[in-house]
């Protein structure tokens, strides 16, 4: 039976927090994760993370279990105190030298051939889950057991797709392997595909889709993510390094969803790559200084890339000028602005089918602090204005040059029922019809409010909701010089509305958010709710309770005597410290 005396927080997750701890009969430190639970759960988060971990003892990279403990409201796991994480460590942008690299991939490779011959997935490998032992400071431990899972529980099957089912991918976005991105059951190749990214990661000091997914939805965030990280290749991302960190990715992209990775080749072109550095067998600490920078031959060893961040350049658009505009719903709802790495990919612009070509005019346009351009639209329509204020007509005359449309084509400009800010995605032709300044100035004063008076209750929810909800990401727009044969819409009464309407109802469902009108499609049954009687000063902190967890998420298909483990497994007699005790 063991006490223990909790003290700081040294982290906090989804269910529960992890705090230093002292087992007060032998005055050990330990990491004790502490997770609230009601009772009336069978199957618990920390209870199953103890018996994968005393399942997986013996080798140097997994922690210690030194008790678990289960009392009314909460749960308690004490293991191996570790150090800082290699997160904290490695030094970015620049990277991680070579030496430390090997000696991590040497100890993370063994660690999940450890893993695997023990029938489990780690399912979440990143740097956050790789810490320094504060036993061995040559050595890493692996934590943070809990999405592991049996192997032979999970059929070769898509079980679903996240970003059409609008569902979180399995591990953590930035490290998980394409398969987790698909939807697919994971198996021991997703393991080695996250490891291979931690490792590229140390090397380069950054990946390629780590600056993206910052800016859109949940879920375009996740489309993002994987639309980059599919146009890598390992041996791409691995260059100007040794290469057999970029066939570790390639090879697990490869492999089938049964086969064994090939660790001991792995090993043996590890020990290899030390000894041809000449690196010293005699030590085998870690060097956190930064690594020298990545060779500048690597932009010509793959000049299709682009390893940093860029803009495209379009023309720049001035206020008052005539154009045919068309919103980019698909870019929008991804979050996205004009990049290179995602803008020229088709797949980014789908959704803009569902937007239409429509005249406008430009009211102003200026240049925002990331490079590019913002302007602000006010749409048209021919030969009947729409009442009220809610437009201004503009006569053929007052457009500079020679315009190939007559007087009674003369034009209206109205809001939808403002003015649209938008960025501009590209500009196709030579812009060359502009209003003449006084009617620029007229327009621009005629807009400057936001007119609603003439919405419609559902069209004034709509806008509401966008305010509401604080979807402030920009509107992406594709600019033509306006032609008066050009296949545009010059009728609609409503402009754009309908168009941003639909943009921010499928950004909203990304996020979670409600729409008006819509309804939960959502047809299964809602979990129970368990453990709601806990109300002590600090349950602000323990909102996020267990549920039940799957059953296929258990050691049950696995040999072996469960529940002699258990017995194995110190029992926690006593909490004290950390405003609730349990006893």
């Amino acid at each position: 039976m063991v006490s223990l005396q909790l003290s700081n927080v040294l982290g906090v997750g989804t269910y529960g927090m992890v705090l230093r701890g002292l087992e007060t009969k032998t005055g050990t430190h330990v990491a004790v994760k502490k997770s609230r639970v009601s009772t009336r759960v069978k199957r618990s988060l920390l209870k199953y993370e103890a018996q994968i971990l005393h399942l997986l003892r013996g080798h140097p990279a997994i922690p210690a279990v030194h008790a678990y403990g289960r009392f009314p409201h909460f749960e308690y796991l004490a293991m191996e105190l570790g150090g800082e994480s290699i997160k904290t460590l490695s030094p970015t942008p620049s990277g991680t030298q070579l030496r430390t690299v090997v000696l991590l991939a040497k100890q993370l490779i063994s660690a999940l051939e450890h893993i695997h011959s023990h029938g489990i997935l780690h399912r979440d490998i990143k740097r956050d889950h790789i810490l320094t032992s504060l036993s061995d400071p040559c050595q890493v431990i692996l934590v943070d057991f809990g999405i592991s899972c049996p192997q032979n529980v999970l059929p070769d099957r898509k079980r679903y797709d996240p970003e059409a089912d609008r569902k979180h991918i399995v591990g953590t976005l930035k490290w998980a392997s394409l398969n987790a991105h698909r939807g697919f059951n994971l198996s021991w190749r997703d393991d080695l595909e996250s490891l291979a990214y931690v490792f590229l990661f140390l090397l380069r000091g950054n990946l390629p889709w780590q600056e993206f997914g910052e800016s859109g939805t949940l879920i375009g965030d996740t489309a993002q993510t994987r639309i980059i990280k599919s146009s890598w290749t390992g041996s791409q991302l691995a260059a100007g390094h040794p290469s057999v960190f970029g066939q570790i990715l390639d090879d697990s992209r490869a492999m089938g969803f049964e086969q064994m990775p090939d660790y001991a080749r792995y090993m043996r072109q590890l020990d290899e790559l030390y000894h041809s550095c000449g690196f010293s067998d005699a030590d085998k600490s870690f060097d956190w200084s930064p690594a020298p920078s990545v060779p500048a031959a690597v932009l010509a060893k793959f000049p299709d890339r682009k390893f940093e961040r860029t803009t495209t350049s379009t023309p720049q658009l001035i206020p008052g000028q005539l154009v045919s505009a068309r919103l980019l719903a698909g870019p929008t709802i991804l979050g996205i602005v004009p990049k290179d790495e995602l803008w020229g990919i088709e797949e980014c612009h789908q959704k803009t089918a569902h937007c239409k070509w429509r005249p406008a005019i430009v009211l102003e346009a200026a240049a925002d602090d990331d490079g590019h351009q913002s302007i602000k639209l006010a749409a048209l329509v021919r030969n009947a204005a729409l009442g009220g204020d809610s437009s201004v007509s503009i006569k053929t005359e007052s457009i500079k040059g020679v315009v190939p449309w007559s007087s009674s084509q003369d034009m209206h400009c109205y809001v939808y029922p403002a003015a649209i800010s938008c960025i501009v995605g590209a500009v196709e032709g030579d812009v060359k019809y502009r209003v003449q300044e006084d009617v620029l100035s007229t327009l621009q004063d005629s807009f400057a409010a936001s007119k609603k008076d003439h919405l419609s209750t559902e069209d004034r929810s709509i806008l509401e909701n966008i305010e509401e909800n604080d979807d402030t990401n920009p509107l992406l727009v594709h600019i033509k010089a306006l032609h008066p044969d050009d296949p545009v819409d010059w009728t609609s009464s409503r402009a754009w509305l309908d168009e941003i309407a639909y943009i921010h109802k499928e950004r909203a469902a990304d996020n979670g958010y409600p729409w008006p009108g819509s309804t939960d499609d959502d047809d299964e049954e809602e979990e129970e709710e368990y453990s709601n009687s806990y109300y002590a000063a600090d349950i602000a902190d323990w909102d996020n309770r267990q549920q039940e967890r799957d059953r296929t998420l258990t050691l049950a298909g696995l040999e072996g005597n469960l529940a002699e483990m258990e017995v194995d497994i110190p029992v926690i007699k006593e909490v004290v410290g950390h405003l609730y005790s349990g006893n």
